[in-house]
């Protein structure tokens, strides 16, 4: 959970975001769609030529908080096979 509490916990108690845990959906479920608004946001205000709206963080992680989604209890995928794939796609060490 990254919304952890009411709002003056969070926001003003340095409690926001403290886990910093990347399983469980953080990635996929938060922190993409948080930076994906973010910089829609920031799009948005450049087009307009004006301040970038203002976005509720607090309103935007507590919904994703309460969610019910249940995620894989075990390892999905070949981690060795992945990084092998992204280690031939990379030019060679000189």
């Amino acid at each position: 959970m990254s919304a952890w509490g009411p709002r003056a916990a969070s926001e003003g108690g340095s409690l926001h975001d403290y886990a910093n845990r990347e399983w469980g959906g953080l990635v996929s479920e938060l922190y993409a769609p948080r930076w994906d608004a973010y910089f829609a946001r920031l799009e948005e205000a450049l087009v307009r030529r004006a301040v970038p709206r203002q976005i509720d963080w607090h309103a935007f992680e507590e919904e994703w908080a309460r969610r019910t989604t249940r995620h894989a209890q075990t390892p999905v995928g070949d981690p060795y096979a992945l990084a092998a794939g992204i280690a031939a796609a990379l030019p060679a060490a000189k």
